[in-house]
C-alpha cells in the first residue's frame, strides 16, 4: 500500500541583498541677475528624492533627483534662498536576484558643504547614501500528515504565520492651496517635509483599500519680513487601492507608509502675489501580508507493517506576537550660551537614523535625529548650527529572545522654545510602529519513503514481555516493537503515554 503524505506550505520572507550605494555630489549654483549677491552662506542642503527603483535581471537601477539649495544673507542682512535640481542614476548588481524580488530603497544626505565662489556663484559638495534591499518571499513544505502502510505518527500542534505577500507600491498625490488672509505673501519656499498616516484599511481578494492622510509642512520666507522663516501646514486625504497578490479578507497586514518625494512651489495669483502653494508628493506603501495557521507537525513516524525511510528537516518559522504603535516624545535642551543666540529663526528636524536590539526582556531602539538650527546672534547676524539628538525607546519583550522586531520610526512634529537661561528646549514627536514576530526553529519529518513490507519472524507473531525504565514513553516502545501505542495501552490498561516508573508491559504484535 502506498503512503499518502499531506503537506502544507508556509511562506516566509528574507532579505537577500542589503547594500548602501554612495552618490557623491559636486554642483554649482549660479544665481540669476535678479537675485541679490551672496554676502554669507547660512546653510547648504542636499535633498534627495527617489523617482523609481527597478530590478531587471541581476541589475538594480535607482533613479532619483537631488535639490541643491543655499540659504544666504545679502548685504542688507535679508535671507534669500536659491536651488537647483539634478538627476542621478545608480546601479547595483545582485547575481542571486530573481524577477519577483521586492526592491526597497531610500536616499539620505550624509552631509553638504558649501563655499561662495563669487557673489553670484556657490559650490556645494556632499554625499548621498542610498540603502538598497531585496526582499524575497519564499515557501517551505511542512509534513502535516501521512496515511497507509500501517504508518504511525507522533505529532505536535504548530501555530505559525505564513507570509502570503511582500510588496511595495508607490502612488502620486498633488494639491494646491492658498495662504490664509492673515499670512503675508511668499517670497521663496525653503523646504517641505511630509509624513503619511494610515487610517482605515479594508482587505479584499488581492487588494488593500487604504485610507489615511498626508501631512505637509512648508517652510518659506515671507515677502515683508525677509529675515524670518514661517511655516504653513496642509493635509491631503489618502484614498488608494493597492493591488498585491496574496492578500485576502483574513490576512494579517503590516503596512508602512513613507514619502520618498515631496515638492512645494509658490505660485502667483491674478494680482501677482505669491499666495498659492502647489504640492506634489510620492507616497510608498510597503506591505507584508501573512496568514495565521494551526497545523499538526509530524515529529516522528514509523510503520507497523513496512520498512520506511524517514527524512528530517529543520524549519525556521514565524508566529505573530503583537503590534507595537508607540508615540515617542524626545526632549532635548541645547546650551547656546557660547553662541550669543538672541532669537531662533528656524529649526528643521531631519529623518532619524536608528536601529533596534532585541534582548530576552526588552526591545531597545536607539539612534539620533539631527536638529538644523538657523538663529540670530547678538550682532544681529544669521548663523547656523547642528545638534544630534539622541533617541532611545525601551519596550518590554513579552515573547523572549527569539523575537523579531523591525519597527519604522517617523518624525511627526517638533517644537522649540528659547529660554531665558540661554538654552533652546526642543521637543521632537515621533511614531514607532511594527509587528513583533516570534521566531521558531522546529525539526520535523519532511518525507517518508516506503521501502517494502517487513519480514516478520515467528517470535514477532506472539507477545513480548518488556520491563521499562524510568520516564520511557509508549511511543518509543511501540516504535521499537512495530506496534501501536493504542495496542500497548489497551493490553496493559494504561491511560497515559509517559511512564514515570519502572514496570512490566505486555507488548502485543499486530
Amino acid at each position: 500500500m502506498d503512503i499518502s503524505l499531506q503537506k502544507e506550505n508556509f511562506g516566509f520572507s528574507s532579505v537577500i541583498y542589503d547594500r548602501v550605494i554612495e552618490q557623491n555630489v559636486t554642483t554649482e549654483l549660479n544665481l540669476p541677475d535678479y537675485m541679490p549677491d551672496i554676502l554669507r552662506v547660512i546653510r547648504a542642503t542636499l535633498t534627495p528624492s527617489i523617482i523609481s527603483a527597478n530590478l531587471v535581471g541581476d541589475r538594480i537601477t535607482v533613479d532619483g533627483t537631488y535639490e541643491a539649495q543655499i540659504i544666504y544673507c545679502c548685504e542688507e542682512g535679508e535671507l534669500h534662498s536659491y536651488c537647483g535640481v539634478s538627476d542621478f542614476s545608480r546601479y547595483a548588481e545582485c547575481h542571486d536576484a530573481i524577477s519577483t524580488d521586492v526592491v526597497t530603497v531610500k536616499a539620505v544626505c550624509d552631509y553638504a558643504n558649501c563655499r561662495a565662489l563669487s557673489p553670484k556663484k556657490a559650490e556645494i559638495k556632499g554625499n548621498i547614501s542610498i540603502p538598497v534591499r531585496l526582499i524575497r518571499r519564499q515557501s517551505q513544505e511542512v509534513l502535516t500528515g501521512a496515511e497507509g502502510a500501517g504508518i504511525q505518527l507522533k505529532g505536535d500542534n504548530l501555530s505559525a504565520v505564513s507570509i502570503t505577500a511582500v510588496g511595495e507600491r508607490t502612488f502620486s498625490m498633488s494639491d494646491v492651496f492658498e495662504l490664509p488672509d492673515s499670512r503675508d505673501s511668499i517670497k521663496s519656499v525653503l523646504y517641505a517635509d511630509a509624513f503619511a498616516v494610515i487610517g482605515e484599511v479594508k482587505q479584499i481578494s488581492n487588494k488593500l483599500m487604504l485610507r489615511g492622510e498626508l501631512f505637509v509642512d512648508v517652510a518659506y520666507i515671507p515677502e515683508s519680513s525677509v529675515s524670518t522663516i514661517e511655516h504653513i501646514s496642509h493635509s491631503l486625504p489618502i484614498s488608494q487601492i493597492i493591488e498585491l497578490e496574496g492578500i485576502n479578507e483574513n490576512s494579517l497586514c503590516e503596512i508602512h507608509l513613507s514619502v520618498p518625494l515631496i515638492e512645494a512651489f509658490a505660485k502667483p495669483k491674478a494680482d501677482n502675489t505669491q499666495r498659492v502653494v502647489d504640492i506634489s508628493a510620492s507616497v510608498a506603501v510597503f506591505v507584508v501580508s501573512s496568514e495565521p495557521k494551526e497545523s499538526e507537525l509530524v515529529l516522528d513516524a514509523y510503520s507497523t507493517t513496512n520498512t520506511v525511510d524517514i527524512k528530517m528537516n529543520t524549519h525556521s518559522l514565524l508566529d505573530f506576537g503583537e503590534t507595537i504603535d508607540e508615540v515617542l516624545i524626545i526632549p532635548e535642551s541645547i546650551d547656546v550660551s557660547q553662541n550669543g543666540v538672541t532669537s531662533v529663526t528656524d529649526i528643521r528636524i531631519e529623518n532619524p537614523n536608528y536601529s533596534t536590539t532585541v534582548t530576552e526582556t526588552e526591545f531597545i531602539t536607539s539612534g539620533t535625529v539631527k536638529a538644523c538650527i538657523i538663529y540670530t546672534d547678538s550682532a544681529n547676524s544669521q548663523n547656523y548650527m547642528e545638534k544630534l539628538i539622541d533617541i532611545k525607546s525601551v519596550l518590554p519583550n513579552n515573547t523572549g529572545k527569539s523575537a523579531r522586531f523591525e519597527p519604522r520610526l517617523t518624525v511627526t512634529g517638533s517644537s522649540f522654545v528659547l529660554s531665558a537661561a540661554e538654552k533652546i528646549d526642543i521637543k521632537v514627536e515621533a511614531v514607532m510602529k511594527g509587528n513583533v514576530y516570534l521566531e521558531k526553529t522546529v525539526t520535523s519529518v519532511s518525507d517518508i519513503t516506503d521501502l517494502g513490507e517487513k519480514e516478520k519472524s515467528q517470535k514477532a507473531r506472539g507477545v513480548t514481555v518488556y520491563f521499562t525504565d524510568d520516564n520511557e514513553s509508549l511511543w518509543d516502545i511501540a516504535r521499537r516493537y512495530s506496534t501501536t501505542i493504542e495496542a500497548i495501552a489497551e493490553e496493559n490498561d494504561i491511560s497515559h503515554e509517559a511512564l514515570t516508573e519502572k514496570q512490566m508491559l505486555i507488548i502485543p504484535s499486530i
